[in-house]
């Protein structure tokens, strides 16, 4: 209901932008099916990753081998937009999950994934360039960058969680709302 009410919303709003629409093609849009919004991928990405959630959720042992086993999936038979973040949503349960981050806290550690996010960003830039003709090349490495980036976001929350700063997430919460709603409305503004 969070992913989607939103998006109906926002697409009710900016319906005189598809005039020209039979009832069909907004069903599409509405139920996702085939969004009519300009970033409508993410939108159709989060609600099927919230769906296999919520189906998993009910396996308890097997709910994030399922998830991890899903991001594959996604990684291997979908466009290289959607294979990029197929791990993503898995990374974030895991890390959700994990109560202790003082592993990663470690100076070496931390040294390793700077230089490591450093690397893997200008290597996507060079498979980009000069091989954009290799599809799971250019997969497997923004499927690692963008893999960084967000343990790397949950890791700084955590710390600065642990280190005695206020970040409830009730706070992200509210942003988190704010921003989806924005990203909404950006596609069309944009």
């Amino acid at each position: 209901v969070n992913v989607w009410l939103p998006y109906v919303i926002v697409e009710t709003l900016f319906l005189p932008l598809h005039w020209n629409l039979n009832w069909i093609d907004l069903l599409k849009d509405f139920t996702l099916v085939q969004p009519l919004h300009p970033f409508g991928w993410y939108m159709r990405f989060l609600f099927a990753w919230y769906i296999l959630f919520f189906f998993f959720f009910f396996l308890k042992k097997y709910k994030l081998h399922l998830l991890l086993l899903s991001a594959v999936c996604v990684w291997v038979l979908t466009d290289s937009l959607h294979a990029q973040n197929a791990f993503s949503f898995s990374i974030g349960v895991l890390m959700a999950q994990m109560k202790d981050v003082s592993p990663f806290l470690r100076k070496r550690y931390i040294w390793i994934g700077l230089f490591g996010g450093v690397l893997l960003f200008l290597g996507r830039d060079y498979v980009k360039v000069y091989y954009h003709n290799v599809d799971l090349l250019w997969k497997g490495v923004s499927l690692f960058y963008y893999g960084v980036l967000t343990m790397t976001v949950i890791i700084v929350y955590k710390i600065l969680s642990n280190k005695g700063v206020k970040l409830p997430y009730s706070g992200l919460f509210i942003v988190g709302a704010f921003s989806y709603e924005l990203y909404l409305v950006h596609g069309y503004a944009y």
